[in-house]
């Protein structure tokens, strides 16, 4: 396995952003995270760069623990935040505030993507105790 994150709570001071987070991305995979806007794509992004620290759960790059190295090392290890940002001309823009918006978001994906491994956020059911 390329990437794991495994149980990550985020959050910014005292605020939490992200719950439960888990996920698996193995060799040439391309993975996405979809979800409404404030849902913790970015925050999660962050994490698994960084440039932020998970209250709980772990990070794994090519079967290393990386959850408390210092985002520099990560970038030499090569997870790096730029990398991890999806370049604009291949970004899809829509407004993913119920399940059918998800539906069409994710196939959109597919179709401009190919073969594609998504993960939805399920915030964007719009249940506030959902976690990413």
């Amino acid at each position: 396995m390329l990437l794991e994150a495994q149980g990550l709570e985020l959050a910014y001071g005292e605020v939490p952003a992200c719950r439960d987070v888990s996920f698996n991305v193995g060799e040439g995979e391309i993975v996405t995270l979809i979800g409404a806007n404030g849902a913790g794509k970015t925050t999660t992004l962050r994490a698994v760069a960084g440039a932020m620290r998970p209250r709980k759960g772990r990070i794994v790059f090519r079967g290393k623990d990386v959850t408390r190295m210092p985002a520099h090392e990560r970038a030499r290890a090569g997870v790096d935040l730029d990398a991890a940002k999806m370049r604009a001309d291949l970004a899809i823009g829509c407004d993913v505030s119920s399940e059918s918006d998800t539906r069409q978001a994710v196939e959109g994906a597919v179709q401009a993507f190919g073969a594609l491994h998504v993960l939805v956020n399920a915030a964007a059911t719009r249940d506030p105790t959902a976690s990413v």
